[in-house]
């Protein structure tokens, strides 16, 4: 592991939840579509009707949002944000990623077993 990934991934964590919105269904079914294809991610959960609110462009909070929680291994979160990124709907798109600490082992397994290895 490199000086970069130790900052962006100091405690090693291996598993990792991605939270992003937007307000085209039709964008996070390819969104989905595109992680599953490339095995970037073991699930994709959408859930519609979220109330996004967005400092900078109060006119963004009158549309309907859906908001994406996509699992996946740590090692693919690059290519997985480079593939939301390229082709989000919004300039400045919201992507976060969070550790997960804990979760079922036979998930674990699911997500070891069938996601891209590099």
């Amino acid at each position: 592991m490199d000086k970069i990934d130790e900052i962006k991934n100091p405690h090693n964590y291996e598993y990792c939840a991605v939270l992003t919105t937007m307000t085209d269904y039709d964008l996070a079914l390819k969104i989905k579509n595109i992680l599953f294809s490339k095995k970037l991610a073991i699930d994709v959960t959408i859930i519609d009707n979220v109330e996004f609110y967005y400092l900078p462009n109060p006119s963004m909070n009158d549309e309907e949002s859906y908001l994406l929680i996509i699992k996946t291994r740590t090692d693919l979160l690059e290519e997985l944000k480079k593939e939301i990124l390229t082709i989000h709907e919004h300039d400045v798109a919201d992507f976060f990623a969070f550790p997960i600490l804990d979760m079922n082992i036979h998930y674990r397994d699911e997500i070891d077993r069938l996601l891209k290895r590099y």
